[in-house]
């Protein structure tokens, strides 16, 4: 679609903050700045919340999909091309929540494990003790909730009294987070004692279904990023252009010729009236 449009070369790639062998046996702190730095290279403080992490990382040049995968426990899967720059697959069979976290989770893969993106062919994931996953982990945690902004939230908000579950609902709606990774921020910022955060998720499991989300997020998140989505405005352009063809929007867009069809027509009355 980019080369279709004339745009292919209009993005820049985020920076390469690749981690050098010695990083991996500090795969915490290495990551907590990385963290810090993009965000800072965002220019958000580290205070503020990441309103739409979509949008955000759309705008540094990274092409998201999203697309249901049989398989659950599939949440992500990246890659790097020279040419084409940072792509990330996203498992839209899963919570909002957990596609939010391993949108993070595979940028931070993008941003310090770039070297690794060499092969042509897929590679399998990494055990979750791996270093590089861990990494992973730390970055998407502190990209998504630095320290700083989630104690002053907390000693706000919260204060002195024990925390309870409203105030998880309120500090995950804040941070756009799930419920579980809230509690781990809360631990291992130090807010919240070792066995308080226990017993509040042992609490959530009892109350929720395994696999969902304590209080979900709405989509407004997904459907503000997708009204402006880079991907959804070269289809449109290319279609009402008439730069592809029915055939090929449909290809692109993984639908069925009279479905593309439909969506044209939809387009052209949406521009018309407008």
């Amino acid at each position: 679609l980019e080369e279709i449009v004339g745009v292919a070369d209009s993005q820049l790639p985020p920076p390469d903050y690749s981690a050098s062998p010695g990083a991996e046996s500090r795969p915490d702190s290495f990551a907590v700045q990385v963290a810090a730095s993009e965000r800072q290279r965002l220019g958000l403080s580290e205070r503020d919340p990441i309103v739409n992490v979509f949008q955000l990382l759309e705008e540094q040049g990274v092409r998201i999909f999203r697309y249901p995968v049989e398989h659950d426990e599939v949440f992500g899967v990246s890659a790097f091309s020279p040419k084409y720059g940072p792509c990330i697959l996203l498992n839209a069979a899963n919570t909002i929540e957990r596609q939010i976290f391993s949108l993070a989770h595979e940028y931070g893969h993008l941003l310090m494990h770039r070297r690794y993106y060499q092969s042509s062919e897929p590679s399998a994931g990494l055990d979750k003790e791996h270093p590089m996953e861990i990494m992973a982990n730390h970055f998407a945690a502190n990209f998504l909730v630095p320290a700083t902004g989630l104690r002053e939230v907390f000693l706000r908000d919260i204060g002195q009294k024990k925390i309870g579950l409203e105030d998880v609902v309120f500090l995950k709606r804040y941070f756009k987070i799930s419920a579980q990774m809230l509690l781990r921020r809360l631990r291992d910022v130090g807010l919240v004692p070792k066995q308080d955060a226990g017993n509040l998720a042992a609490e959530l499991e009892k109350r929720v279904p395994a696999k969902q989300e304590f209080v979900p997020l709405s989509d407004d998140v997904l459907r503000d990023w997708t009204v402006v989505s880079r991907f959804n405005h070269l289809a449109r352009k290319a279609a009402l252009d008439g730069m592809v063809s029915l055939g090929k929007l449909a290809e692109l867009t993984n639908r069925n010729v009279v479905d593309a069809r439909k969506q044209v027509q939809e387009w052209r009355k949406e521009v018309s009236l407008a």
